[in-house]
């Protein structure tokens, strides 16, 4: 297929930012090769198509994405932070 994995990264994106919009500092779009679809939440690998040999779940990809995003709002409180503290960046 020509745009390769192109409009999957792009639907999850749209998703993300429709999801957590105020609540996301980045997101990038890598362009690879080779049949991967990673993401990465701040460097860390949150789902690799390479090792799963499938696409992720969109819709469960938002849950535990968001999941994330709360666990890094409730330390900040506790740690008298920023309700925000830095921004997520995510690779797709």
């Amino acid at each position: 297929h020509r745009l390769g994995y192109l409009p999957r990264a792009v639907s999850l994106t749209d998703k993300l930012l429709g999801t957590y919009k105020n609540r996301i500092g980045e997101i990038a779009l890598v362009p690879s090769s080779g049949g991967a679809f990673e993401i990465s939440v701040n460097g860390v690998a949150l789902y690799s198509r390479l090792q799963t040999g499938e696409f992720p779940d969109e819709r469960g990809m938002i849950v535990e994405i968001g999941e994330r995003l709360s666990r890094r709002t409730e330390r900040a409180f506790r740690d008298g932070g920023p309700p925000m503290g830095p921004p997520f960046a995510f690779s797709i």
